[in-house]
This record gives structure tokens, C-alpha cells and sequence, in this order.
């Protein structure tokens, strides 16, 4: 189709007929044809059919942009000289630019952020050091490396013109490190003085170059203590250390038992861990790992032992048995702690009293393990109920040293007469006494209520001692609360 450049449509040559010549088809035809074609070629208003090659347009201007809408036509799209602008009512509201988009004027749901270097990438934000890593910022610049060297022990040290602003231990990104290449990525840091840097785990190999930088935009930040970041909750803790939800410590055999809890909030000295634990086969029987004692100890008879739940950075979770409240020997790996609860042997044997834990309560259960029968503390007639004059009762080595309170039972045994007092202290007076009163159990000679009677009664401990006084009667430990 004869068109020029610019669009201009030109019959072709020989189409014009003169009066009273004869029109030949080489007259008639070609224009036809050549119609034909250009209205095949045309772009349809109705949209029915595709452009078949590149939409050409006038570059425009802000107040006549190429692109317009036939209600607005001062709004649309036209050519900057740097890019593409989008004009609205004749002004310039955004620029796309090879750098990316623009926005001018006043856009109340945008906000412009720059960021001053490239510290913020996908590879922080997809591929964290660990689990459970809070990414933000400190607001602290990133430093230009101008050095790397070999530290003196094989790690790569960084120079840079000030460290103040970091500190050992955060986790830094390294960027752009030309000949020391092995320095680009993600490392825990130690600031060596004013000017160094090493980065702890790495190992140097290529000479420094050139450029580079740490840190800076989007770094990961420690969690404060009482905190706790699962997954991607952020949540406080419950702490304190040893705080649990649903723990349930149940002995199963004569050297196993098994510790249960929905929660369980451990420290490691300045941050906690919160996590369930599971550990349905601890065995006493067993050492030097875990859900087993302590190192090289030995089940012995006669033995208070504590149960300390034990967690990894990770999140791992298991049981260390040992003799100590204070403080636990770690397996590999382990950094977090909490005591949860006690478990006693039997005297004249290496084998486990049954009890069972819920929370911070527990009990003895006859028929379990070794506990056979009730644990009787003292039976018959002592001291004097009327002063009274008390027998103290110790209860070493049959609860924890910091139990807070116990639970007994006080019989009179079925004595007619019988009275049998227990009281936390030897300042509590007779039976008839209303203060302090004590815990009473007795009969009356009256045959009609003769027979046996029975107080049970949870007592805040005030010693290691329970104070006794009967005429007959006797005093049995049920269990205790742990503290």
C-alpha cells in the first residue's frame, strides 16, 4: 500500500480516467485493492481487532498529554524526558523512571522511604541466621569497609572508621566485599576495638580488593527478656522461670517416669524459652544424656531428685534429672533451665516412691511403685494434748527443702478418748485453744460417736518440722506443693 512515513495514503499510478476514454482494468482494479488493504490494516474502534505492531505516539506534554480520556482531556500518560508521566487535570502526580516510580505531590496513603544502602535485601528477609529471628532496625548506618585481613587466628577482620555503633554478638550482613568475597554474608560480629570488626566463624582466603559494607537497614534484633518469638507471634512469656501450663509428673515404674506440659518457661540467665515438653520415658536408670540423670550420678536410695526441664535455641525440649535446685550440668546443646519438680526414693532401696504431679501439687499414690502404704509419720500416744507438749516430726528428706506447704491426715486412730493434734509450729495451743487453734482429730468415751476420725488438712510449713501431740492416734504424709 503506497503510505509514506508519516501515514499519507497515495493511489497508485494510472487511476485517473479521462472523459470519453474507456476505463481499463489496470484502472479500476489496483485502487480497489490497494482500499481494500489499507481498511484491512486500519485499527478498529471497536476493539474487535489486535495492533499487529508497535502503538506509535505524539511524546506529549503535561498539559496535552499522548494518552487522554474524552471527558479529561488534560488527564493521561505522555513522554518526560526521563521517563513516562502520569498528568492528572494538567500537573504531574507520578514519573516512572528506570530507577522506579516517582511520586510528586501530596499522596496521603504513600510514604517515601529511602534507604541508604543495600543492606535491605530478600536474603535477610528469606534466609534469617536461625529460627524465630525478629528483623528491624536499629537505626544504625552501615559502615564502609575499607580492609579485610586476616585476624592473626584465621577469622576475617574488617576495618572500618568507626565500630561504636555495633556490638559483639549482633548478627551483620556484609555486602560487596571485592578479593575477600568469603566475607559476603550474614555473620555474628565481634567488635575488636574503634576501627575492627571479625567476624566469628568465618576463615580468610582472598586478599581484600575492594569496597564493601556492614550492616545497616534491616538487621536482626535480639528479643528482651519476657519476650518470646514463635513462628511469626511475637508474645511475652510466662514467665517467671519455672512458670508451666498443664505439667503432669507421673512415676511409672521403679526407675522411669514421665513429664508432660502444654508449657514450660526456661532461662538461660537473661532470656527465657517458652516451649511443651514431652518427655513420656524419662529414666533414672540411665545417665549422661538426656531424659535420664545427670552425668556419671546413679540412682541411690533414700534420694530427694530434682527435675529440671532443659531447652536448646532451637527449640528442643527434655528432661535432666540431678540432686541440685540451683543449678544443672548441660548436656551438648543445651542452654535453657527451669526447675519443674521432685521425685523421692525409697529408704534401704534404688527404687522411686510413686507420686503423681499436676502444676505444683504433689501427691503419693499407694499401690504405685514403691509406695505401698501410707507414709505414716508418727503413730500412738505423745507429748500432751492439754498444755500441750509437742513431738516435733521431721519431714527431711521426705519432701523438697523448699516445699511450702504439705498435706497430712490426723487420726485418733478409733481410740474412745483418742485425740490427736498437728500443728506447723509449738507456739499452737490445746485442742480447746482458739489462738492459735491446732488441727484436731478425737473421739468422745460417748459410745453413741465412738469410732474412728479423720482430719485432712494442707499445713503451710513454717520448718522442716510438723509438731505431734495425741493421747492416740497418728499423723500420715500425703504429698506436698512444690514452690
Amino acid at each position: 500500500m503506497p503510505s509514506d512515513s508519516n501515514g499519507n495514503y497515495s493511489l497508485p499510478p494510472g487511476y485517473l480516467a479521462e472523459v470519453g476514454e474507456t476505463i481499463q482494468p489496470s484502472q479500476h482494479n489496483p485502487p480497489l485493492e490497494d482500499i481494500r488493504d489499507a481498511l484491512t490494516a486500519r485499527l478498529m474502534r471497536s476493539g474487535a481487532a489486535p495492533m499487529a505492531g508497535p502503538l506509535k505516539l505524539t511524546d506529549g506534554t503535561v498539559g496535552a498529554p499522548a494518552v487522554i480520556f474524552n471527558s479529561a482531556q488534560t488527564t493521561g500518560f505522555y513522554k518526560t524526558a526521563t521517563g513516562v508521566g502520569l498528568a492528572i487535570s494538567g500537573s504531574l502526580i507520578a514519573e516512572w523512571k528506570s530507577t522506579g516510580l516517582e511520586i510528586g505531590g501530596r499522596v496521603d496513603f504513600v510514604t517515601e522511604t529511602l534507604l541508604a544502602d543495600k543492606a535491605v535485601t530478600l536474603r535477610k528477609l528469606y534466609k534469617p541466621s536461625g529460627p524465630s529471628k525478629l528483623l528491624g532496625t536499629n537505626s544504625n548506618a552501615a559502615l564502609t569497609i575499607t580492609g579485610a585481613a586476616n585476624n592473626g587466628s584465621g577469622l576475617i577482620r574488617l576495618s572500618v572508621a568507626d565500630s561504636s555503633t555495633f556490638a559483639t554478638g549482633q548478627k551483620k550482613t556484609v555486602f560487596d566485599v571485592l578479593g575477600t568475597t568469603e566475607a559476603n554474608g550474614t555473620w555474628t560480629i565481634t567488635v575488636v576495638d574503634a576501627t575492627h570488626i571479625d567476624l566469628q566463624g568465618s576463615t580468610f582466603t582472598n586478599a581484600w580488593t575492594s569496597g564493601g559494607t556492614i550492616g545497616g537497614g534491616v538487621d536482626e534484633l535480639g528479643l528482651g527478656a519476657g519476650l518470646q518469638l514463635t513462628g511469626s507471634t511475637l508474645s511475652a512469656s510466662l514467665s517467671p522461670e519455672g512458670t508451666t501450663r498443664k505439667l503432669a509428673v507421673d512415676v511409672l515404674t521403679n526407675t522411669t517416669l514421665s513429664v508432660t506440659a502444654d508449657a514450660v518457661v526456661m532461662s538461660d540467665g537473661t532470656s527465657t524459652l517458652t516451649r511443651p515438653i514431652n518427655s513420656t520415658g524419662v529414666n533414672l536408670g540411665t545417665n549422661g544424656g538426656v531424659d535420664a540423670l545427670q552425668g556419671s550420678l546413679t540412682i541411690a536410695s533414700g534420694t530427694m531428685y530434682s527435675l529440671w526441664a532443659i531447652g536448646k535455641a532451637d527449640g528442643t525440649t527434655k528432661v535432666l534429672v540431678n540432686t541440685s535446685d540451683t543449678a544443672v550440668t548441660f548436656p551438648t546443646g543445651y542452654t535453657f533451665k527451669a526447675l519443674i519438680g521432685h521425685v523421692r526414693t525409697v529408704s534401704g532401696s534404688a527404687n522411686l516412691m510413686g507420686t503423681k504431679q499436676r502444676g505444683k501439687k504433689v501427691r503419693y499414690i499407694v499401690g504405685l511403685a514403691q509406695t505401698t502404704t501410707g507414709l505414716v509419720l508418727i503413730t500412738g500416744a505423745s507429748g500432751s494434748i492439754s498444755t500441750p507438749t509437742w513431738t516435733a516430726v521431721s519431714l527431711s528428706g521426705l519432701i523438697p527443702a523448699a516445699a511450702v506447704s504439705v498435706v497430712v491426715s490426723v487420726t485418733n486412730n478409733g481410740q474412745a478418748n483418742g485425740i490427736a493434734l498437728v500443728a506447723p509450729s509449738n507456739s499452737y495451743g490445746s485442742p480447746t485453744s482458739s489462738n492459735p487453734p491446732p488441727i484436731v482429730a478425737g473421739a468422745s468415751s460417748s459410745p453413741a460417736i465412738q469410732g474412728y476420725v479423720a482430719a485432712i488438712s494442707e499445713i503451710l510449713l513454717e520448718s522442716m518440722n510438723l509438731y505431734y501431740a495425741a493421747t492416740a492416734g497418728s499423723m500420715m504424709l500425703l504429698g506436698w506443693e512444690e514452690p
